[in-house]
């Protein structure tokens, strides 16, 4: 996988405490924005 890449999926994976908690994907932040 590329740099690019794999930065690219870090952008729209969503932070794994938001998603135990129930919050929305589209609500949730990201590993990037983290």
């Amino acid at each position: 996988m590329m740099l690019d890449e794999l930065l690219q999926a870090l952008k729209n994976l969503s932070r794994t405490g938001w998603m135990l908690r129930g919050v929305p994907h589209s609500e949730a932040e990201t590993v990037a924005e983290h």
